[in-house]
C-alpha cells in the first residue's frame, strides 16, 4: 500500500511485513494524495506544492512532473488507458492532463468551491469531480478526449455544388436567400467545434 503525510512524504508499505519499503521525499508541502499506476508499477503524488508527480515505485525516480498553476492539489486520477491524468485542485478547477506528452490539455471550471476529488469512471467513459460547493460533476469522454471526437468537417466545408446553387438562386431571384451566407454559417459552426476540441470551452 501506499500512504501520505504532511511531512510533504509519500510511504510504500509491504503489507505481508509491515515494513517501508520506499520513502517518497518528492514535494515540498503537505501531499494529499497518492495513488498506484500501472499495476503498481507506477505511483502518483498530489501536493500542496501545486505539482503532481509520478515515480517509480520500486527505485524511487521521478518521471513525470505536472504544474498545476500553484494551486493545491487535493486529488488525482489516471484514466484506464494511461493517457490522461486529471487532478482536483483548490482554485474550484479540474486539470486534465495529456501524460504522454506532460501538457495541460483541458480546465473544467464548473464548481463554484475548491474541487476535492476526481475520479474516471473503470471504461473510461466518465470523469466525475466532487467540490466544496456540495456538487459533484460528471462528464462525458467523447466530450473532451481528442481521440474520440471526430469531427466532421465535410459538413462545414464550402463545396463547388453549393457555390453553383448560390449563384442559380442569385440569378434567377427566386431563392430564399444567398447560397453563400448558409456557407458563412457553416463555416461559423466550424469554428465553434474546434475552439472546444481545444479545451477552451467547458463541459457541464
Amino acid at each position: 500500500i501506499v500512504t501520505c503525510s504532511d511531512d510533504a512524504s509519500a510511504l510504500i508499505w509491504s503489507v505481508e511485513t509491515g515494513q517501508v519499503l520506499l520513502k517518497l521525499h518528492e514535494h515540498q508541502a503537505q501531499v494529499w494524495c497518492v495513488a498506484f499506476t500501472d499495476e503498481g508499477q507506477r505511483v502518483m503524488t498530489a501536493s500542496s506544492d501545486a505539482v503532481v508527480k509520478i515515480c517509480d515505485s520500486y527505485t524511487g525516480k521521478c518521471y513525470t512532473q505536472l504544474a498545476a498553476e500553484d494551486n493545491v492539489s487535493f486529488s488525482v486520477s489516471l484514466s484506464p488507458d494511461g493517457k490522461y491524468i486529471a487532478a482536483a485542485l483548490s482554485d474550484n478547477t479540474v486539470r486534465l492532463w495529456n501524460l504522454k506528452k506532460s501538457v495541460s490539455m483541458a480546465k473544467f471550471t464548473e464548481h463554484d468551491d475548491k474541487a476535492t476529488l476526481v475520479m474516471f469512471s473503470p471504461d473510461g467513459e466518465l470523469l466525475a469531480s466532487g467540490a466544496d460547493d456540495g456538487t459533484v460533476r460528471i462528464r462525458v469522454a467523447d466530450e473532451w478526449d481528442p481521440d474520440r471526437v471526430e469531427p466532421q468537417y465535410e459538413d462545414y466545408v464550402d463545396s463547388d455544388e453549393d457555390d453553383d446553387k448560390g449563384d442559380e438562386d442569385g440569378a434567377d431571384g427566386g431563392g430564399k436567400g444567398d447560397g453563400n451566407d448558409d456557407n458563412d454559417g457553416r463555416r461559423d459552426k466550424g469554428k465553434g467545434r474546434q475552439k472546444f476540441e481545444e479545451g477552451s470551452s467547458s463541459v457541464d
